[in-house]
């Protein structure tokens, strides 16, 4: 979905994150709208926008200053590109004779890390078969982003297919320049998307047929710029040096819901000392000594380098989050621990991905993708959540994550 809107004064809004600023003109006649003074944005962006200002300024100033436009009027200008996701690629067939063909994706390819990753995937594949389509034809391809600072790493690996990259909220000017465009934004709400793994929904945004993409084209693919994997290769060779194989332990997420305690993971780190070889390493704040416990998390400047060092892991024990993405494109053993999202939606098409699943389709938490929100809430859910990792069996942790080391050692062999 996108949302449309307007300002009655300029705006200047910081990103303190990104380190940016973003310049909003505003309307002085509400009578005579020019399309590059109303803005464009994913709904749950603008309702996010609308809120940062009423903190900033008070909820009469942000309701005078703020006015959201219907966005079938909006659609039904003369110009505004065609809507081409979510369908087949038939649709497509409509430019066929121009000499450019040029498409626009909103939200492109998600704004959280490990669903950026998997969309990307999902449009190596969508970008070939549109190339195929069109073989004399310029295809000139617009992202639109949410948070394309954080993004960047993933992105930039496909800077050759892509020619603009702008930040959401954007004029829709901008957009209208477009013959055709992929709608992403609200991803949640799209049919499909708690159903579906990942990449099928992706490739069905994409109106790519998902059962006759090949599976390798579903796994996982990144490139880890020279420096960092150089930095990170040396820093992880004084820790070989000791002649034991690393593990890489992840225990948080971006949500607390799927995120370990601290009690439990150190309860977890400390069994794996004790039940097996490994020297442990973690990326997280994880407040734990130990002579075979390093924590790295001041190696991890970038993306660029927590993947490297994900690579260079021999095995990797992770919650729910972007990590075991990272470490199917180096094929790296790794067990995942799910404690709301059913494992099939995400990690099926890995093969040296091991799920577990510590939540039962009953279970408070199955299902969520978001905490609550409310404070009492949100701690019922992490107590609850607490007594699900109480029962993490670590003998069997070790067990399952020698199996899927040893298929892969098979294999590579």
């Amino acid at each position: 979905m996108i949302c449309f809107f307007y300002f009655t004064h300029d705006l200047k809004v910081s990103f303190k994150e990104q380190n940016l600023n973003q310049q909003f003109e505003g309307v002085k006649d509400k009578t005579n709208i020019p399309v590059s003074k109303i803005y464009f944005s994913t709904p749950t962006d603008f309702y996010n926008q609308v809120n940062s200002l009423k903190k900033q300024i008070g909820e009469k100033e942000t309701n005078d200053l703020v006015f959201a436009v219907d966005s079938n009027m909006i659609s039904g200008l003369s110009g505004f590109p065609k809507n081409i996701g979510f369908q087949t690629l038939k649709g497509l067939e409509q430019f066929k004779g121009q000499s450019e063909i040029k498409i626009a994706i909103v939200n492109a390819m998600s704004n959280s890390i490990g669903d950026h990753l998997i969309g990307m995937r999902a449009f190596d594949y969508w970008h070939k078969k549109v190339s195929e389509m069109f073989p004399e034809t310029k295809i000139t391809i617009s992202f639109f982003q949410l948070n394309p600072h954080n993004l960047a790493d993933i992105t930039k690996q496909r800077s050759e297919k892509i020619d603009h990259l702008y930040m959401l909220p954007s004029s829709t000017s901008k957009l209208m320049e477009n013959d055709a465009f992929i709608d992403l934004g609200t991803l949640l709400l799209k049919e499909g998307f708690n159903t579906e793994h990942m990449i099928d929904f992706f490739l069905k945004s994409l109106s790519i047929d998902h059962t006759t993409v090949p599976i390798e084209e579903k796994r996982m693919k990144y490139t880890i710029s020279e420096d960092p994997i150089n930095q990170i290769k040396e820093m992880m060779k004084s820790i070989k040096s000791e002649g034991r194989p690393i593990l890489l332990f992840h225990h948080t997420s971006t949500t607390p819901i799927r995120s370990i305690d601290e009690l439990n993971a150190t309860r977890i780190v400390n069994e794996i000392i004790e039940k097996s070889e490994y020297f442990v390493v973690s990326t997280s704040d994880l407040n734990f000594q130990n002579n075979r416990f390093e924590n790295i998390r001041h190696h991890s400047l970038s993306f660029d380098h927590f993947a490297a060092i994900i690579s260079q892991a021999d095995g990797m024990i992770t919650v729910d989050t972007c990590t075991y993405h990272v470490a199917d494109a180096f094929s790296i053993p790794t067990l995942v621990l799910f404690s709301s999202i059913d494992p099939d939606l995400r990690s099926k098409y890995y093969p040296y991905v091991t799920p577990i699943m510590v939540e039962s389709k009953d279970g408070m938490l199955y299902g969520k993708h978001k905490a609550a929100t409310d404070k009492d809430e949100l701690k019922k859910e992490l107590d609850y959540l607490s007594s699900l990792w109480d029962k993490i069996d670590v003998t069997e942790l070790l067990k399952k994550l020698k199996d899927v080391t040893n298929l892969r050692q098979e294999e590579m062999s």
